[in-house]
């Protein structure tokens, strides 16, 4: 047991003798060497005058008051505290590094594996992100009956050279809007015929003879609706 005592029989009469009699002290504990009037530990390559004074009630009650009544003597109460320092050092401390290294760790390498991963391929396809970048429809000339298909290019560039009547072809996927951007130049010089399925609002936009003009055409129900608006 840790507290057991065991103590070495002296076989003499000799007081002297007796008095040396020294409890075997448990690995780490401080023993009295009444020869050197030292205390040692563990294997007595070590010793020391004095272990720390044992701290009583009285000792802290004593140092509190001094503190209340001296604001500078809070060192009464830091002197309480004994300094083991020198009793115990990094030299006590076990060296633990050798029994765990980085050949202790199993290898898992093994057990995930890229196959071992679902397909997700069919779940996710590029008509779920929205791209960083627009595709461009440019149709040069145009004159007569024109339908714009937006699954081409939601960006739409065309130069008027007659009368239009166009038709806009969201051909959204399920439960998706479509954002149409026109960008028209010298349409004010001819006649343009807007779908009945777009709403202007405040009416159909004069356009610029020459110049360019800005169109925006929203629509959230695949084309059965459509928002439009003039930016410029």
């Amino acid at each position: 047991m840790a507290d057991e005592t065991r103590v070495i029989h002296v076989n003499t009469t000799d007081n002297a003798q007796l008095s040396r009699a020294v409890r075997i002290p448990e690995p780490g504990e401080p023993v009295f060497n009444p020869d050197t009037g030292k205390f040692v530990i563990g294997d007595g390559t070590r010793s020391f005058g004095s272990l720390p004074n044992r701290v009583t009630d009285q000792d802290v009650g004593s140092a509190i008051s001094n503190h209340d009544a001296n604001a500078n003597a809070h060192n009464d109460i830091r002197q309480l505290i004994p300094d083991v320092s020198a009793f115990i050092t990094t030299n006590d401390l076990p060296d633990i590094s050798g029994f765990i290294t980085y050949n202790d760790l199993p290898d898992v390498s093994g057990f995930i594996t890229a196959n071992d991963l679902p397909d997700v391929s069919g779940f996710l396809s590029s008509e779920h992100f929205i791209a960083p970048t627009e595709k461009v429809q440019a149709l040069g000339n145009v004159t007569g009956a024109r339908t714009i298909d937006c699954a081409l290019g939601n960006i739409v560039t065309l130069t008027a050279t007659g009368n239009i009547t166009f038709t806009l072809a969201a051909n959204a996927p399920a439960n998706q809007a479509r954002v149409l951007t026109l960008i028209i130049t010298n349409g004010g010089a001819f006649t343009i015929t807007w779908p009945a399925t777009v709403d202007w609002g405040d009416g159909a936009p004069v356009l610029e003879a020459t110049g360019v003009n800005i169109l925006t055409f929203v629509t959230v129900n695949n084309g059965t609706t459509w928002l439009g608006m003039m930016s410029r």
